[in-house]
């Protein structure tokens, strides 16, 4: 494992929450990594500086005692993204009483208010992930390339002429597809530190692009993209943790309602915010990516495959398949393993 020199950190402190926590601080190709497991609790952040003006952190801790912790400078302007995974958090301005509570599952973005600081704090005893990306608005914008990154080219003027000071901090709705990407975060791929740079920047950057697109339909049309509370919002994330899990499995529309507890067109409204497809699309996905998986990686044949993945048609497999991957599967088989 290589050690390289530690970059600069403009909005987050690692140095001094290491001294509060402990623990261990190494960092490995520019991905800043705390470590730490002692009387003050349990815990791993992840931070990473891209280009010198955009920072990612990932929080996952379980404290024994209260954590606050600053976010900006008072020389930047800068915005800061954030959400709560699981647990919650609470965000306040420097000297100010006024503390409010992040629930789970959702965003919020706030911005550093006539030169006083954002302090987000985490409470003990209860299992915490955020995920906080901040930028300066200053400089953000000089470099082009960064706007490749948005999911639409005029949520570009809106962040640049976007003022949050008179709201100080936005409260935004609960979000699915920030959750699944801010879980794909806590993955971390040990062995090759140079593709896991890569893919934390990656990440980071869909996170901030989906933090945009909320806010613009949010704040600007003043739409919320779902209706969706955050019980239901877990319990959809359940029932597509299950079927990632168990795609073979027969599933059905009430079998699902029955596990979540929800009604079908909740159901339904829960897999097209997070994967705009129906939940029957949404498991014959799952189903073929799993197919395709077997097909490259197993001994066993087509019609074993169908059938381990949860297909009952061989026909409508190879149908569905060819429309996916532009073969049939014994094609496809022949093509990777030649």
């Amino acid at each position: 494992m290589s050690i390289i020199k530690k970059q600069k950190v403009s909005f987050l402190n690692l140095e001094k929450l290491h001294m509060h926590l402990d623990g261990t601080l190494e960092v490995v190709n520019g991905i800043n990594t705390l470590h730490f497991d002692n009387a003050n609790g349990v815990g791993r952040m992840k931070h990473l500086v891209i280009d010198d003006v955009l920072e990612t952190i990932n929080l996952e801790v379980s404290l024994t005692s209260n954590l606050t912790f600053s976010l900006g400078n008072l020389t930047s302007e800068a915005i800061h993204f954030i959400f709560c995974l699981e647990g919650h958090c609470s965000h306040s301005f420097e000297n100010s009483p006024k503390i409010k509570k992040i629930e789970e599952l959702q965003t919020a973005v706030t911005e550093n208010c006539e030169n006083i600081q954002s302090s987000i704090h985490i409470r003990p005893k209860v299992n915490t992930i955020i995920n906080i990306i901040s930028l300066d608005k200053s400089v953000y914008f000089k470099k082009q390339n960064n706007a490749a990154y948005l999911a639409k080219s005029q949520l570009i003027s809106l962040l640049e002429t976007l003022n949050l000071k008179e709201k100080q901090i936005y409260f935004g709705s609960y979000s699915l597809k920030i959750g699944e990407y801010v879980k794909s975060l806590l993955d971390s791929n040990e062995e090759d530190y140079m593709t896991e740079s890569m893919r934390f920047q990656g990440l980071s950057h869909f996170i901030l692009a989906n933090h945009i697109d909320q806010l613009y339909h949010e704040s600007i049309k003043s739409e919320n993209s779902s209706v969706l509370n955050n019980r239901e919002l877990k319990s959809i994330l359940s029932a597509i943790e299950l079927i990632n899990a168990n795609p073979q499995d027969a599933y059905s529309i009430d079998m699902l309602c029955g596990i979540t507890r929800l009604s079908p067109a909740k159901l339904q409204e829960g897999f097209k915010t997070l994967h705009n497809r129906t939940v029957s699309d949404y498991i014959r996905h799952v189903r073929l990516i799993e197919a395709q998986r077997l097909i490259v990686s197993s001994d066993l044949n087509i019609s074993e495959i169908v059938y381990s993945v949860g297909f009952t048609s061989r026909s409508y497999f190879c149908k569905i398949f060819k429309r996916e991957y532009g073969c049939s599967p014994r094609q496809y088989k022949k093509k990777v393993r030649q």
